[in-house]
C-alpha cells in the first residue's frame, strides 16, 4: 500500500496534472490521449525524481524543459514543467496510503495474536521507505522501532541471493543444503565428528562421537587450514565439544587430528571438515507448498446452515483439531478447493489434514498440504 507507483500517481494527479491544465491548452483527458503519451510518461518520471529529492530536502522541483519534453499543447505552445513541491504537501498526499498500511499491519498482528512488544523491529523494503518521515510515521503508529540495518533498495535481491545459495543445485529435486555435517574418521576407530555445516554465526561446534571404548589419554585437535588457528589437544571422550571460529564468510576448512594415549598421531581415512558461514539462517519457505484456511464464522452446531468463508493464504503448519462433530460445510469447502486445485488435490487435503476441522473454530487454523 506504500508502493512507489502509488505515490508517483498521487503527485502526478494532484500536483502535476492540475498545473499543466492551468498553464497550457490541454484537453481535460490528456492523460488518456495518445498524442500526449510522452508527456504523461515524462511527467510521471519527473514527479518520481522530485519524490526522491524530498527524501533529503524540504522542497523539490518537478522540472522538465521544453527541449526534453518536445511536446506542444493544442495552441502550439511548447510544454514544460517547473513545479515546486514541499515536503509538507507531499506528506498530506501520502497520508491516506500510510494510514491504510498501518491499519493492514495492525490487522495482521491481531490475527497472529501479536502485540508491538512481541516484534523487535520493522524492516522497510522498497524505494519509498527511504523517505524518513514515512519510516518515522509507521514506526510511531505501530509502536515498533524502525530498523536501519537493511538497505531498502537491495533487501529483496539480497534475500533472494541468500535463499538461492541455500539450495543444493546439484540435486535432482533442488533440495536444501543440509545444515548438519558428519565426518567418519575411519582408520579402525569407531569415531565420528558431528558439526554445524552451515551457520550465520561466527563460531560453530564440532562434537566427537565415540562408539566404543577409548584408551585414557587419547586426544583430538581441530586446526583451521585458512588461518592457522588451533583448538589445542582436547580429551577424546564421547560428546567432547570444540568450538571453532569461522573467520570468513563462505567455506571455512578445518583439519582434525587424533592422538593415542601415548601422544602419537592416529591416521584417519577422512580428516577434513568444511563449515560454511552464511549470511543468514534460511528456514523452510512454505509459500509454494502450503495453504492456510481460516474460519471467518463460528458454526453453532452440525445442523447450522451458516456458510463459512475460507480464505487461502501462505502460512506454516499450525493444526488445531477441535473434538466436535463433523461439519456439514466441509463438502462446500471441498467443492471450492476442487475448482481451484483439482479433485485429487482437494481429496488429499481432506484425507491427510482433516481440513473440515478448521470450520468449527473461529480462531485461525492453518494446515499444510
Amino acid at each position: 500500500m506504500c508502493g512507489g507507483r502509488d505515490f508517483d500517481r498521487l503527485l502526478h494527479d494532484n500536483i502535476v496534472k492540475p498545473w499543466l491544465m492551468k498553464n497550457f491548452d490541454l484537453p481535460e483527458n490528456f492523460s488518456a490521449d495518445k498524442r500526449y503519451t510522452t508527456l504523461r510518461h515524462m511527467a510521471t518520471w519527473a514527479a518520481e525524481k522530485a519524490k526522491i529529492d524530498l527524501s533529503s530536502s524540504e522542497e523539490a522541483v518537478v522540472t522538465l524543459d521544453d527541449s526534453e519534453l518536445r511536446v506542444k499543447d493544442e495552441s502550439g505552445a511548447d510544454v514544460y514543467l517547473d513545479i515546486s513541491v514541499t515536503r509538507a504537501t507531499y506528506d498530506d498526499l501520502i497520508a491516506s496510503k500510510l494510514e491504510e498500511s498501518v491499519a493492514a499491519a495492525r490487522a495482521t498482528m491481531e490475527k497472529a495474536g501479536l502485540s508491538p512488544h512481541d516484534i523487535g523491529r520493522i524492516v522497510f523494503v522498497g524505494g519509498p521507505t527511504q523517505y524518513k518521515p514515512l519510516r518515522d510515521k509507521i514506526a510511531f503508529e505501530l509502536g515498533i522501532a524502525a530498523s536501519t540495518d537493511v538497505n531498502p533498495m537491495t533487501a529483496v535481491a539480497e534475500g533472494a541471493a541468500v535463499f538461492a545459495e541455500s539450495i543444493d543445485w546439484s540435486s535432482q529435486n533442488r533440495g536444501r543444503k543440509s545444515g548438519r555435517g558428519a565426518l567418519a574418521a575411519g582408520g579402525g576407530l569407531d569415531l565420528s565428528f558431528n558439526y554445524q555445516a552451515r551457520t550465520p554465526d561466527s563460531k560453530a561446534k564440532v562434537v566427537a562421537k565415540v562408539g566404543g571404548k577409548v584408551a585414557e589419554g587419547s586426544a583430538f585437535q581441530v586446526d583451521s587450514l585458512d588461518t592457522g588457528w588451533s583448538s589445542g589437544r582436547a580429551a577424546l571422550t564421547d560428546g567432547a565439544v570444540v568450538e571453532v571460529p569461522l573467520a570468513k564468510p563462505g567455506e571455512n576448512i578445518f583439519k582434525v587430528f587424533v592422538f593415542d594415549a601415548a601422544g602419537g598421531p592416529v591416521k584417519l581415512t577422512q580428516d577434513k571438515i568444511a563449515i560454511s558461514r552464511t549470511a543468514a539462517q534460511i528456514d523452510a519457505i512454505p509459500a509454494s507448498q502450503s495453504i492456510g484456511v481460516e474460519a471467518r464464522e463460528r458454526l453453532a452446531d452440525a445442523s447450522s446452515s451458516t456458510t463459512s468463508c475460507a480464505r487461502v493464504t501462505n502460512c506454516r503448519r499450525k493444526v488445531r483439531r477441535p473434538s466436535r462433530p463433523k461439519n456439514p460445510c466441509a463438502p462446500r469447502l471441498r467443492d471450492q478447493l476442487s475448482s481451484s486445485f483439482g479433485k485429487a488435490a482437494s481429496r488429499t487435503l481432506f484425507q491427510t489434514t482433516g481440513l473440515s476441522a478448521c470450520l468449527r473454530s473461529r480462531a485461525p487454523t492453518f494446515l499444510t498440504v
